[in-house]
């Protein structure tokens, strides 16, 4: 067992849609064994996904929004702790505080989003829930052996991010995550703590100038 269940919000969909070199909601799949809980909002998020996608990815939207209330990997949920959900959403986004107060309703305590500005609210209010960014479904699967080429994911990650356009202090916000969410990848897998492996993981400068010579 890696992860049972799980939430997603948006960014997590979005990473499957702009990802390319592998299709990584396949990746998932080999570590999520049970489901993930999609809220309502998440859905209705969906629907209104106004990127400029091609049509390929338009149409796994489409499938998305079409297998989400089949509940088979996925599963439409709509049950929430209400106390908490009202409570909450004065200090979140609706989004967000579905899926805190759905987590405290079914006892899922995995939430994936990249909206991490609000990870201090929730480790103080909810420590129960577990909140990590894509990343360290990233660092997951590069422990499990399941990604053919770890920095060729993360270049693609830094494009998605447009990292070349980023000021220094949010390289190196990104370059602390990257450190942080993998250091939490190896804890939960039983892997002893390398400094070596999480600092070779983390240099992003390093991995983007390799990828992308031109910008040297």
């Amino acid at each position: 067992m890696i992860l049972e269940s799980c939430i997603f919000d948006n960014t997590v969909f979005n990473y499957f849609l702009k990802i390319e070199s592998l299709d990584f909601e396949i990746i998932c799949k080999n570590i999520i064994t049970k489901k993930v809980l999609v809220p309502s909002k998440i859905v209705a998020e969906l629907e209104k996904f106004n990127s400029p996608f091609n049509n390929n990815q338009n149409l796994r939207v489409a499938k998305w929004i079409f297998d989400i209330p089949l509940n088979n990997f996925y599963h439409f949920c709509d049950s929430f702790d209400i106390l908490v959900l009202e409570e909450v959403k004065k200090c979140l986004d609706l989004g967000e505080s579905e899926a805190i107060a759905q987590s405290q309703q079914t006892g899922v305590i995995w939430f994936f989003s990249d909206d991490i500005k609000n990870k201090p609210f929730i480790n103080k209010n909810f420590p129960n829930i577990k909140q990590h960014s894509f990343i360290f479904l990233i660092a997951l699967s590069d422990i499990l052996g399941l990604l053919p080429n770890y920095e060729i994911i993360i270049n693609e990650v830094l494009a998605i991010r447009k990292y070349n356009k980023l000021k220094e202090t949010k390289k190196k916000k990104l370059q602390k995550l990257i450190y942080e969410e993998y250091e939490s990848a190896m804890k939960l897998m039983g892997v002893a703590k390398s400094e070596e492996i999480l600092q070779k993981k983390s240099q992003i400068d390093e991995i983007n100038k390799k990828l992308n010579p031109e910008i040297a």
